[in-house]
């Protein structure tokens, strides 16, 4: 058996875990699993058993300051849904809804930590019962950026500096684009903010004003967002129906983002504009700031869970997975 050390910028509260040498958690002072990030892992320190014999409790115990992470993903959760009341702590997989997404955020390899903002006690509690870190947020926030904010204002995240925006609805969320999008931000200084785009699978989706469509100029940066057909093709009538697919000019929005710090600060302290008023949708405030804004491609837009059928669809996949394991939830 060793003892592994593990610096507290990652999880709360303090703790030091004894693990056998084949890979399994064995402190039974831990009353829920272990969750952290892949990154964390370089920031274990492991030694064994018999050099800390003879040790006080406190000397084993004592984990020096650490400095706090650099990225987070913020997972907003409200309890609240007009179509889908609680969905955070829908459990009919054995793991919370949130849970599920707190997984996949984890399995991001660029990531220093996972948090959930929400202002509700249930969501909060639910997440700790897990191993999971989640902050209490103010119930009066209009939107997920205002909520994650907050969170990045809090003086233990204080060094954060890019800050990934993944919804408390997405289970099926692929950690590379996470990756991706925080690779994105830290290799080009004139782009503050990057999102996800991919294409429409169904043509009649991209008449659907449910559907956000996104533009994008030659560096993947978006021209606009809107729920109206864009680009709105004058000679459709020639050719027939919209094109839909990897070959089609549709871009399908996915409303994951990543931010700078002053990107996230600035966006939160800006009233909202007229064309977000209109077309309700916050993204477009960062456009009329004139932020650059990083379009990151994926093949297949994940599921996100809307309704009760979505998550009952996402239910039957799981259950599936579960007998081909090649799904990583």
């Amino acid at each position: 058996m060793c003892i592994c050390r593990f610096p507290t910028s990652f999880l709360t509260p303090k703790f030091t875990i004894a693990i056998h040498t084949q890979g399994r958690t064995g402190d039974s002072s831990l009353n829920t699993p272990l969750l952290f990030p892949k990154r964390a892992l370089s920031a274990l320190h492991f030694f064994p058993l018999s050099d800390i014999q003879g040790q006080s409790r406190d000397e084993v115990f004592h984990l020096p300051p650490v400095t706090p992470p650099a990225t987070a993903i913020v997972i907003p959760a409200r309890y609240g849904s007009t179509r889908f009341p609680g969905k955070p702590l829908a459990r009919q997989t054995g793991k919370f809804l949130i849970q599920h997404v707190v997984e996949q955020a984890l399995r991001a390899t660029l990531a220093h930590a996972v948090i959930v903002a929400t202002d509700d006690g249930r969501i909060y509690d639910a997440v700790h019962s897990f191993g999971g870190q989640a902050v209490m947020t103010s119930n009066s926030h209009h939107s997920g950026t205002d909520r994650i904010a907050e969170v990045i204002k809090r003086p233990e995240f204080a060094s954060v500096q890019i800050v990934v925006n993944v919804q408390g609805d997405e289970p099926d969320i692929d950690p590379q684009l996470i990756d991706q999008l925080i690779t994105a931000l830290t290799s080009a200084s004139d782009i503050p903010m990057g999102t996800v785009g991919a294409p429409f699978a169904h043509a009649a989706d991209i008449e659907n004003p449910n559907f956000v469509k996104v533009v994008l100029d030659h560096r993947h940066c978006a021209l606009y967002f809107s729920r109206s057909v864009i680009p709105f093709d004058r000679d459709r009538a020639s050719h027939g129906t919209l094109q839909a697919g990897p070959g089609g000019v549709y871009r399908k929005h996915i409303g994951i983002y990543a931010y700078t710090r002053e990107a996230l600060l600035t966006l939160s302290s800006t009233p909202m504009c007229e064309l977000e008023r209109l077309e309700k949708l916050e993204q477009l405030r960062a456009l009329y700031l004139g932020m650059k804004i990083y379009v990151q491609d994926t093949p297949h837009a994940p599921h996100g869970v809307d309704t009760p059928e979505d998550y009952a669809a996402f239910v039957r996949r799981y259950n599936h997975s579960l007998h081909h394991p090649g799904n990583p939830n």
